[in-house]
This record gives structure tokens, sequence and C-alpha cells, in this order.
């Protein structure tokens, strides 16, 4: 018995030593927390936390930032009409990338992947039929052609603003954000040379 008892005294200094007085204040906290924690009828329930509720803090959250938000709602649902011109400035205005084909079918002028703000898109050509698709975050935003009349240029925006004339080029930026890419896409009808004006800005 007595051969027994000889680890008792080793053990019992090892469990004080392990038990300091910061762990035993961690252990009063602990037991403070919960018995003084808020009673049952307090907490929020099905009945407080309804789907309206969740939702418009979700909305609150899209006006806060701008890329939790579908930007559908920024681009016109009928992108601004053709206009025939006499010719296309639109090249020569400084920051605007451009891009082109002549291929019948849809081709990637841009193919970005990851986050940005697309500030303007635009479609020009000479007499030809063209088309031009827009789709952000996989998701097709416009999709629209653009036929001038016989020996005309004409140019059409699909996010942005222009105005044209014979001596300058004037354009409005506008703000689409995308979250994970974007595509614009073209193609001719039959002939001709479809020309894409764009500009976008990388934000991670």
């Amino acid at each position: 018995m007595s051969a027994i008892l000889y680890g008792v005294p080793g053990k019992l200094k090892t469990l004080i030593d392990r038990l300091t007085s910061a762990r035993a204040a961690k252990i009063d906290n602990l037991d403070a927390a919960v018995t003084t924690r808020a009673p049952a009828s307090t907490a929020l329930s099905n009945a407080v936390w309804t789907d309206a509720r969740a939702a418009k803090l979700d909305n609150a959250a899209q006006n806060t930032d701008p890329y939790l938000a579908s930007p559908s709602a920024l681009v016109p649902a009928n992108p601004g009409a053709s206009t025939n011109v006499t010719t296309i400035n639109l090249g020569s205005i400084s920051g605007l990338d451009n891009g082109t084909t002549s291929s019948t079918s849809f081709v990637d002028i841009v193919n970005y992947s990851g986050k940005g703000v697309l500030e303007f898109c635009a479609l020009a050509i000479y007499q030809e039929l063209c088309y031009l698709k827009l789709i952000v975050d996989g998701v097709t935003l416009a999709d629209f052609s653009l036929d001038p009349s016989a020996s005309n240029w004409a140019a059409k925006a699909a996010v942005g603003l222009y105005l044209n004339t014979s001596s300058f080029t004037t354009i409005a930026l506008s703000q689409i954000p995308f979250k994970t890419s974007l595509q614009i896409q073209a193609r001719v009808s039959t002939t001709g040379t479809a020309y894409v004006y764009y500009k976008y800005r990388k934000t991670a």
C-alpha cells in the first residue's frame, strides 16, 4: 500500500505546477462567460432573421463594394444607335486600345481572366455588316449588330459614349466592374474588317 502512495507527492506537485494562477484565472473567466451569457429568449430566431433582412444586407454590401454587384444594369439594353460618319477617329484617342477581325466567326478581341473595370467599348466598320459580344464574368451583357449604309463608316458604343465630328472625336468613359473575366468578341457577316475600340483597367 505504501508503495502505491509513494508516487502521489510527485503527481500532486506536477498538478500544482501546471495549475498556475494564470490558468486558474482563465478557468474563472470561462465560467463567468458561460454563466453570464445572453438568455435564449434574446437570441435571434428565424422569425427575426428573415430572408428579406438578409437580402437587404446583401444590397447594402453591393452599394459599398461594386465588385459584389451585378454589372448588367450598367450596360444599356439597347447600345447607342449606330451613326453613319465619314471617318472614324477613335483610333487616334490616347489610351484606347483596339483590335480588328475579318473573320465570319466570333473571335476574341479581349479575353482577360481577373478582376478589373471596363471603361469603354465600341464597334466600327466601313460599309459591311458586323457583330459584337460583350461577356462579363461569363454572362453576355451586350450582343448587337452594326450595319452602315452604303459608302459610309458607322460606329456603335456598348460601354461609354462618343461624339465623332469631321475634326475630332470625344469619348466619355463608364465603369463596368468585372470580378473574374472580360471577353469582347467580334465578327463580320461576309466581308470587311470590324474594328473594336476598348479601354479597361486591372484591379487585381
